[in-house]
């Protein structure tokens, strides 16, 4: 197990002293504890990031259908669906092909 120095401001260590006593956790564990949750936390901020662009993108798509068929009502969430299983089929037979060999 790594051992590390670290300074921090005396008030903040007897905040974290007071918060370990109540977790019943020494120093150390108290500290692995919070930097876990902190990634946590940074996990769910990319993971929302990621979900915001996606929407950028899908509706971006969106417009680029539109323009390929002016005028034309288009169902562009089908359309996209449709993208997506050609795209997981050709995925699943890939995977297929690789285990199994090619046929």
């Amino acid at each position: 197990m790594a051992r590390i120095n670290i300074s921090i401001p005396d008030d903040f260590l007897s905040e974290i002293d007071h918060y370990k006593k109540i977790k019943k956790v020494n120093r150390s564990q108290f500290l692995a504890d919070a930097a876990k949750e902190y990634f946590s936390i940074i996990e769910d901020r990319l993971a929302s990031e990621k979900r915001i662009k996606a929407w950028e993108r899908l509706f971006k798509t969106r417009e680029e259908i539109k323009e390929f068929w002016p005028g034309e009502k288009i169902d562009v969430v089908k359309e996209i669906r449709k993208m997506r299983e050609e795209r997981m089929q050709r995925i699943e037979s890939a995977v297929t092909e690789e285990k199994n060999g090619p046929e």
